[in-house]
């Protein structure tokens, strides 16, 4: 399994076979237009979540948000969610309320650059209504907009998230300035989020 590799045309999507062969909670993973590739739950300790490769690629997320990686070409030693008057993620990282302004602090190690803030705001996009696997979800479409002053880095992520619950059921995030955006689908969702 290749999560890095450039591909063609419309990238291939885990099926649910593949996915129902696993016994354990996955994520469908794709960096740029790379065909899917599954990771699988390794770890799970106060709500961060480790994902791992066949080729030893790890996501760490946290309500959905990737807030380390590692095994890639360039790595996220660590992200991290700061509200206005509130410690580092004493949101328990989950996503602020559409039209809240906040800053998401980003520590670069393979770069030597720490602690960088990036300004966000979150918008609702509205309802949508998408497929994972051949399942219909019913979604809110929420789109984060930040800006990372300190080093010229301008993004977008994107969730979709359960209109009952909150979950993130498909996320587009940009975890590295040199990264291409990573596209993360819930296939099997861990018990804990």
């Amino acid at each position: 399994m290749q999560l890095y590799k450039q591909t063609f045309g419309e990238p291939a999507k885990i099926s649910r076979d593949a996915a129902s062969s696993i016994a354990f909670a996955t994520i469908g993973v794709n960096f740029g237009s790379a065909d899917q590739a599954m990771m699988v739950l390794g770890t799970s300790r106060s709500g961060y979540l480790d994902w791992y490769s066949s080729n030893h690629v790890m996501i760490q997320t946290r309500k959905g948000r990737v807030v380390a990686t590692s095994g890639l070409p360039y790595s996220l030693t660590h992200l991290s969610l700061v509200m206005p008057g509130n410690k580092p993620d004493q949101n328990n990282g989950a996503l602020p309320a559409p039209g809240s302004h906040y800053t998401l602090v980003f520590d670069f190690r393979d770069l030597d650059v720490f602690g960088v803030d990036a300004a966000c705001t979150l918008a609702d996009d509205g309802p949508q209504t998408i497929a994972i696997i051949g399942s219909t979800l019913k979604t809110r479409h929420l789109i984060e907009t930040c800006s990372a002053d300190a080093i010229g880095w301008d993004f977008e992520n994107e969730y979709w998230t359960d209109v009952d619950t909150g979950f993130v059921w498909r996320s587009v995030q940009n975890p590295h300035p040199k990264l291409p955006e990573v596209t993360i689908e819930a296939l099997r969702p861990a018990t804990d989020g």
